[in-house]
């Protein structure tokens, strides 16, 4: 619910282009929009809101999560070692073995999200593994859980209309016999179906009664979708004028495929499409080259950038700078808490921060501090076409707000934006406002039944860690292959940007 606030003697980083921070700063909320914020703001006479003193503690624009799978909660820190192709099916294993009903599908999404509330990120979007026909079932609990934490949503089923052996770089006819008869009895769903499923999701978030909670159309990846899918995917994100989501270009293995595929690049292939426009976001990026750059910059797509996802399961390093340079809007993403483990944007902000002052070898070719804090909310902002209401601290923007403690931190208190960046994960996250309302106070979220969700979350753990070798037998059949097949292309060059 929409609130009144008025915050005073704070240290308020705006996130602005000209990165003004005004210490000593006050800021007035009414009905959760942002009507002042200044140095020697006084509060109103007929103001008759909540006031907080905040001490000095500071304050800036909540983060954005602008690409994660919320459900990944269920099999958290499960894998490591393993890269993308071999790592997938483990996630899809498990998944299938636990079968998690809607009250511990609920409950893995509530407590994502009260992870990410708690580490300062009051919006994300949900690119929701919700089965191959994404359930019903799965869409309704989801929504259950963003209205129960308050969290700012993006209801977005990933789904695909390519098999498994599709999609795979790998020739069935390679593989045991059990795995090649697993592969070729896989089957998909059609296009039209799934271009139903999405606009049910749509549907479902227009009606979930919150200003909160909205949609988007997310392909899994143009590598398994076809052509008639993607474009069935852009026609109805156009129609019903909302982002359009995917991965792209993630790992090396997936470059080298998508040209024996198309003969050429997948965004030149999504140019012949015409699919890049201006509501398009790609989570990743990362094998990119200097063309495709150009092209996302041309068409005004958006880019989710997932660094730690990217390092754990070794994908490689996206050339963040190329994109800021050339105009693409870069927002973070968690992705999920089997790839990316903690629930905070800071910690990828800090990952981003860090991994770029080496990838060309030019320190001052990094991605600075006020970038990095940029990307983590003004960019996730643009990656969900929300950039004219959330992303930054000014008037007529959202009161989606973070308050941080003095903690160690800042000390000494030299760059508050630097220290944000570079040592800031999110524990010193004290209070959080959404709309101007309170949902996380002494940095606990003061929504949902985290001990009720703690238990029903325990008891499908308990099930899969009783049943680990059974439940993840496909995954480990496969792996060796899909391993071999990533080390093969991994060692063939490829021309990154």
């Amino acid at each position: 619910m929409a609130g009144d606030l008025f915050l005073k003697n704070g240290v308020i980083i705006t996130l602005g282009r000209e990165g003004e921070v005004i210490e000593g700063g006050a800021l007035l909320v009414r009905e959760g929009v942002i009507e002042a914020v200044g140095p020697n703001l006084e509060m109103p006479t007929d103001f008759t809101g909540p006031v907080r003193d905040l001490g000095g503690r500071l304050v800036l624009s909540g983060t954005v999560n602008s690409h994660c799978h919320f459900e990944e909660m269920a099999i958290r820190s499960l894998n490591h070692s393993l890269p993308l192709e071999p790592w997938l099916p483990f996630k899809v294993s498990a998944g299938k073995y636990l079968n998690l009903s809607k009250e511990e599908f609920t409950a893995f999404v509530t407590l994502a999200c009260v992870e990410m509330l708690e580490n300062g990120v009051t919006s994300g979007l949900h690119h929701m593994s919700a089965g191959p026909t994404a359930d019903e079932e799965r869409m309704d609990a989801a929504i259950d859980a963003y209205r129960a934490t308050g969290l700012r949503a993006v209801l977005c089923p990933l789904l695909a209309d390519k098999t498994r052996r599709e999609e795979m770089p790998i020739d069935p006819a390679d593989l045991p016999g059990p795995l090649r008869e697993l592969l070729e009895a896989d089957t998909a769903p059609s296009a039209e179906f799934l271009l139903e499923r999405a606009e049910a999701a749509l549907d479902k978030a227009e009606s979930a009664g919150s200003s909160r909670i909205t949609g988007a159309v997310g392909p899994s990846a143009p590598q398994r979708s076809t052509d008639r899918f993607l474009l069935g995917c852009m026609d109805l994100a156009e129609s019903r004028d909302v982002p359009l989501h995917t991965h792209l270009l993630e790992t090396k293995t997936q470059a080298h495929h998508a040209q024996g595929v198309y003969g050429k690049t997948i965004p030149e292939h999504l140019q012949d499409l015409g699919y890049l426009t201006p509501r398009a976001s790609f989570a990743h990026s990362v094998w990119v080259t200097d063309s495709d750059v150009q092209l996302l910059a041309e068409n005004g797509c958006r880019v989710a950038h997932n660094p730690g996802s990217n390092l754990k399961l070794g994908s490689g390093i996206a050339p963040v700078r190329k994109f800021l340079d050339a105009g693409v809007p870069v927002g973070l993403g968690i992705d999920g808490a089997n790839s990316s483990d903690k629930g905070s944007v800071f910690y990828q902000a800090r990952l981003a921060a860090l991994i770029h002052c080496v990838r060309d070898g030019d320190a001052a070719r990094g991605v600075s501090p006020f970038e990095a804090l940029r990307m983590a909310a003004r960019g996730g902002a643009e990656v969900m076409l929300m950039e004219e209401k959330l992303g930054t601290i000014e008037a007529g923007k959202q009161a989606d707000l973070v308050v941080l403690n003095r903690t160690l931190n800042f000390e000494p208190w030299l760059d508050p934006v630097s220290a944000l960046a570079f040592a800031e994960d999110g524990d010193s996250v004290e209070s959080v406002f959404i709309e101007g309302e309170e949902v996380v106070r002494d940095g606990r979220a003061l929504v949902a039944d985290r001990e009720e969700m703690l238990r029903i979350v325990e008891g499908a753990a308990r099930r899969l860690r009783e049943n680990l070798p059974e439940a993840v037998a496909e995954a480990e059949s496969l792996r060796p292959h899909l391993h071999a097949v990533s080390r093969k292309y991994s060692a063939i060059p490829f021309d990154q940007a």
